[in-house]
């Protein structure tokens, strides 16, 4: 009976030594799960895949090389025997047994490189057993997964399948790799086409307005938020202008800016006041906007050269300076953007440009311009600057003054929004 006994002592061992195998080997599978669900970087993946996979397979080196043309490039390693005897680049001919792997897509084991004519002996090397692992991409094999020993005959029929399955974990971090990549070239080519189309729409001059020194700029955003302006002759000698912010990026932003900047010109035959205009303009596009969950912010300023009278309406974008005299003040004309709802109703204010005086018409890029303590320039900034100017300043030098301070006011920072302005001086004539 005591033979009996022992013989079950002997299974609940082995039992017990399976099931902490097991629950290793889900711990660490899952320890790369979640370093595939954290990041993208895939080096930092693969890194985490071979520490893991150590934990359960015994190995003085592995490495992760992909195919490269007729090269085998080393993206990822663990173990010194890698770093001191191995390039990071290989010719595929000259590794006979990764080439098997690559080329049938099946695990290859050599229990004894010394003895085994697939394996080109690497100089000095004290690898004595290897096992290759594929890794497919869409039922393509990239790459392979190879682990190395000192020791002959080490790797278990156990161990092989435990490799097997981090090759796979190993996969899906390249094929996720491979699709950020394809997805970032993608929202690249997106965003040079929507500043293509932003760029073209914007006016290559100001207009020549005997009574007004006009200028105006957008610096553009790495990507693409919509900013554009406008200038729109009218009879009799007037003079409109146009500022405006869709919101949104990449192309459905460019192509409303479009569409926006062309029914500008059209409804502009029918309605000759900034109010008007803009009532009409929401109508119009207002159902076009919702089906795309967008909106325009959009301030429309037209200049009676007799008069020198200035009329604003405004639909959302910042409210415009105006300087009469010494000071700079903002004229209170405000509303909704453009595209929020019918019922929206705009009305205008008027303002007289006397010569001297100046007006300012700005993106919320300005003063939302943040430095590297997430602090924005603000409108206290912006209003401290224009006070600063001298009055015989001129338009551009205007623009110039506001763009230089808030580049330093951000430093190194990435701007996050495009950066428009407009500004206009009232002239003495004769």
């Amino acid at each position: 009976m005591a033979w009996l006994a022992l013989r079950r002592i002997s299974r609940e061992a082995k039992r017990r030594q399976e099931e902490t195998q097991r629950r290793q080997t889900a711990r660490a599978l899952l320890e790369v799960s979640r370093a595939l669900n954290s990041t993208l970087d895939l080096e930092h993946v693969l890194r985490s895949i071979m520490a893991e996979l150590y934990k359960l397979v015994s190995y003085d080196s592995a490495a992760i090389l992909l195919l490269d043309r007729s090269k085998l490039a080393m993206v990822a390693h663990r173990g010194s025997d890698l770093e001191e005897h191995v390039p990071t680049e290989f010719d595929l001919e000259e590794a006979q047994a990764a080439n098997q792997v690559i080329q049938t897509g099946k695990p290859l084991v050599i229990q004894d490189t010394v003895s085994d004519e697939r394996w080109a002996t690497v100089p000095n090397s004290q690898i004595r057993a290897w096992m290759g692992l594929p890794l497919r991409v869409r039922d393509r094999t990239v790459g392979v997964l190879n682990i190395n020993s000192h020791t002959p005959g080490c790797f278990s029929v156990e161990e092989i399948e435990l490799a097997e399955a981090f090759a796979d974990q190993a996969s899906v971090a390249l094929q996720n790799a491979r699709l950020h990549d394809v997805e970032v070239k993608q929202i690249e080519q997106e965003l040079r086409i929507a500043r293509d189309i932003q760029l073209s729409l914007l006016p290559s001059a100001a207009p020549d307005v005997a009574q007004l020194d006009i200028a105006a700029v957008t610096v553009p955003a790495r990507q693409v938020s919509g900013d554009y302006f406008q200038y729109l002759p009218m009879p009799n000698g007037r003079l409109g202008i146009a500022v405006g912010d869709v919101s949104g990026k990449g192309i459905p932003a460019a192509i409303l800016m479009a569409v926006i900047t062309t029914a500008l010109r059209d409804e502009l035959a029918q309605n000759a006041r900034p109010a008007d205009l803009l009532n009409a303009l929401n109508q119009r596009l207002l159902e076009r906007m919702k089906a795309t969950h967008v909106n325009s912010a959009l301030i429309v300023g037209i200049f009676d050269p007799p008069t020198r009278h200035l009329e604003l309406a405004n639909g959302g974008m910042l409210q415009p300076y105006v300087r009469n005299g010494k000071e700079w003040t903002y004229v209170p004309v405000g509303g909704y953007p453009l595209g929020v709802s019918h019922r929206i109703s705009y009305d205008s204010k008027t303002v007289t440009l006397a010569p001297g005086s100046m007006l300012l018409i700005a993106s919320d890029g300005v003063v939302e311009a943040q430095n590297a303590s997430g602090e924005f320039y603000s409108f206290e900034r912006l209003e401290a600057l224009l006070n600063s100017l001298p009055l015989e300043v001129t338009a551009q030098q205007v623009i110039d003054a506001i763009i230089a301070a808030v580049r330093d006011y951000v430093g190194d920072e990435e701007p996050a929004d495009d950066l428009t302005i407009v500004a206009v001086r009232s002239l003495e004539l004769g």
